[in-house]
């Protein structure tokens, strides 16, 4: 298949699967919220998933090295996580919805590295384009979850019902990939944790251990962005677009990435997406009107999309070709899933105790100090480069 071809197969997948998380993500709190769960309860079923995801995702990731058909594993995936969804759609608000985050945990976590593992090698000389691909998981993401917001007071199953329909829809997608695998050093090596111990060493452990403090303030102020909005004056509607306005802002931000990584470097963009984290978690603790949550919350978009597009092309450079899919689970566990994890478990407790203002404060010192050991790291890099 032509590369353009290929480019827009990659588009189309990462379109679905935010899509389909645009559906659930967003509203999930709310719908446990309204069935009567309090912070502590949601904030531990917000930390289940990523648990889950942490302990399995790379694990996924190395078996798809192994098994080298990365499409068919990651459509196995998503039609599993899709049909989980759907399950519970049937089942009234009760602790058994901590099952829910188990199963997505297990099998909606590895999907997103799986498809930045494939994009990347689908692009291969291209893919500095990468972020062109990615904006579009924002406009499924965007388009999805402000449709579903202006529905969901009427229809509280409507976020699981899309899920699912989106799922099923990614799984065709995703099998269509122009994914073209070979037998690799993991394939030949058969199931042996050796293959961890190439990948998790250097500086790429090191690089892990910075972008979990920086994600980590980042994952504690979004997890609980919905019940603070509520709790605050915004209606349901505006949520939703809190959540849509975000993905927008990330689409020009996408294409703009090409340029910036060209012209300064991956490294610098997350340096300056670290100090605008800590500006605008700082400006949404003091933010009380609704519409100005929705602006300041609208920086989001700006960091999110070049930490992402920086991140891929850094982990792709430390991460031998053979375990790719395991180095970028590996990065998404330690980066955004173990993070997750934490922030849903802490930032439950905080927001019970001391509330909104207080869990962006605290997601604000965590994001600085994730900036400092991130340019800490950069510095090393640059002195072991001269050397």
């Amino acid at each position: 298949m032509p590369k353009r071809n290929g480019q827009a197969a990659v588009s189309a997948a990462y379109f679905l699967f935010f899509a389909s998380i645009g559906a659930l993500m967003p509203y999930i709190t709310l719908y446990l919220s309204a069935g009567g769960w309090g912070g502590v309860q949601i904030g531990i079923y917000m930390a289940i998933g990523p648990l889950v995801t942490f302990v399995t995702q790379p694990l996924w990731g190395y078996l798809g090295d192994l098994w080298g058909n990365l499409p068919r594993l990651c459509a196995l995936l998503v039609l599993l996580a899709g049909a989980s969804a759907l399950t519970f759609a049937f089942l009234p608000v009760s602790p058994v919805f901590f099952v829910l985050a188990i199963l997505l945990g297990l099998f909606q976590g590895p999907v997103s590295p799986m498809l930045d593992s494939m994009g990347v090698r689908i692009l291969g000389q291209r893919k500095n384009r990468w972020g062109l691909t990615r904006l579009w998981g924002s406009i499924g993401f965007a388009a999805v979850s402000l449709a579903i917001g202006n529905y969901f007071a009427q229809i509280p199953k409507l976020p699981f019902l899309g899920y699912a329909l989106v799922s099923l829809l990614t799984m065709f997608v995703v099998l269509r990939l122009p994914f073209q695998w070979k037998p690799g050093q993991a394939r030949l090596r058969g199931f042996q944790f050796s293959g961890m111990k190439d990948v998790l060493k250097g500086p790429f452990l090191t690089f892990l251990g910075a972008m979990f403090l920086l994600q980590l303030g980042h994952f504690m102020q979004s997890d609980f962005l919905s019940l603070v909005m509520t709790d605050r004056g915004a209606s349901s509607t505006i949520v939703g677009l809190a959540w849509s306005s975000t993905a927008l802002v990330e689409i020009p931000i996408f294409l703009m990435t090409i340029r910036l990584v060209e012209r300064f470097s991956a490294e610098r963009l997350v340096v300056w997406s670290g100090f605008l984290i800590v500006l605008r978690l700082v400006l949404f603790a003091f933010t009380y009107d609704p519409l100005l949550m929705l602006l300041v919350h609208g920086i989001k978009g700006i960091t999110t999309a070049a930490v992402l597009a920086s991140v891929v092309l850094i982990v792709d450079r430390l991460v031998p070709e053979e375990y790719h899919a395991t180095g970028f689970t590996l990065n998404t566990a330690f980066t955004a899933t173990l993070p997750q994890f934490l922030a849903g478990l802490m930032g439950g407790r905080i927001y019970d105790v001391w509330g909104g203002t207080a869990l962006s404060l605290i997601a604000a010192a965590a994001a600085l100090a994730g900036t400092a050991a991130f340019m800490l790291w950069l510095r090393a890099r640059k002195k072991e480069g001269s050397h």
